[in-house]
């Protein structure tokens, strides 16, 4: 599953992936460096993520999902306020 980042965006690839492993790749087509984070709504604990990624890198991540929806989302100052947050249902 893809995340693509830009100024100031997430899209996924797909927004809904079956539970257990999943690899997350972050392909940075911004102009600046951003981050992944992935969090469990409910309880808000971080599940995984990635550091900050310069433009036109594609670091990934594997991760071992349960059932559920996660937030995934950029930790630079005001980027997550500015969009750069997305919704991963996983089945």
């Amino acid at each position: 599953m893809q995340v693509i980042a830009k100024e100031y965006s997430f899209t996924l690839s797909r927004t809904e992936v079956p539970a257990g492993k999943v690899i997350v790749e972050l392909a940075n087509y911004g102009q600046d460096e951003h981050n992944l984070h992935a969090t469990e709504p409910a309880e808000g604990s971080e599940v995984g993520s990635l550091p900050n990624t310069l433009p036109g890198a594609h670091p990934d991540l594997t991760l071992n999902l349960r059932p559920g929806s996660y937030t995934l989302f950029c930790s630079l100052k005001e980027h997550e306020a500015k969009g750069m947050k997305a919704t991963l249902v996983v089945r």
